[in-house]
């Protein structure tokens, strides 16, 4: 599992590519450089979550449920002072899990309560 594919700058350019990285990416960003190694993959992401090395997370397109460990997720999130979630899904339909609550058992929808 890969968080955002974190060895992809924008557009699918390697981000261990010096040109993508310093000429096209760096240069649009306004920023000087960028880090020639991959970020965090998803797993990597909730551990450190879980062991309270994150302040926030940002959540899209993934149910907790489709993950290798669903329960460690949960508590990574639980963990996290920060969420902010893309999901569309609460909107479209009341029984999609939502992020918005602090609370463990809103996140999980009635089927899985």
């Amino acid at each position: 599992m890969r968080g955002a594919m974190p060895g992809l700058l924008p557009i699918g350019r390697w981000v261990g590519d010096p040109k993508a990285r310093a000429a096209e990416v760096a240069l649009d960003w306004n920023k000087a450089a960028l880090p020639a190694t991959p970020g965090r993959s998803t797993s990597a992401m909730l551990a450190a979550a879980e062991n309270g090395e994150l302040g926030a997370l940002i959540i899209a397109g993934v149910d907790p449920a489709d993950l290798p460990d669903p329960a460690g997720a949960l508590r990574a999130l639980d963990r996290t002072p920060f969420i902010v979630s893309l999901e569309l899904r609460a909107a479209l339909s009341p029984t999609a899990p939502t992020w918005s609550s602090r609370s463990p058992r809103s996140r999980r929808s009635p089927a899985r309560s």
